[in-house]
């Protein structure tokens, strides 16, 4: 499983006055989607049923790419005795999904854990037989 991220980030700040200095910033997020090299995860897509990736979708959820985060930050000092700063921020943060529970979820009953270990496409993780029926969940055929 792969999940591709970066950031970029530049600010500069002013001394306006004496007493006041300012701090303009502008951070760029990019969270790329969970995929997989094997193209064997599977989403749900409304109107279209159980999609595979690499068979109609690259990932399962797309990218986000539009993630600008302006930060505003400032520090006056209102007293001529320099024993009082008041600073403040504020700023647009953006955080990914925690992966972890699609990825390592360890249900009590021993199934498959999370994405990884449960895979759909051409080689689903769970098989079954039934006397004279053999088959995983993509297909059952019989062999009487």
């Amino acid at each position: 499983m792969l999940v591709n991220g970066f950031d970029f980030f530049a600010q500069d700040q002013w001394q306006i006055t004496p007493k006041l200095n300012v701090n303009l910033g502008l951070r760029y997020e990019y969270f790329g989607p969970l995929h997989n090299g094997k193209k064997d995860l599977a989403v749900f897509i409304p109107g279209k049923g159980i999609v595979i990736q690499g068979a109609g979708i690259d990932s399962i959820f797309p990218a986000d790419k539009n993630n600008f985060a302006p930060r505003f930050g400032f520090a006056y000092q209102p007293t001529r005795k320099n024993d009082l700063v008041v600073r403040g921020g504020i700023g647009v943060f953006y955080d990914q999904i925690n992966m972890n529970p699609f990825l390592d979820y360890r249900p009590p009953n021993g199934a498959a854990d999370g994405l990884e270990g449960n895979p759909a496409g051409p080689s689903p993780v769970s098989s079954y037989s039934l006397s004279g029926f053999s088959g995983s969940r993509e297909s059952i055929s019989s062999t009487a």
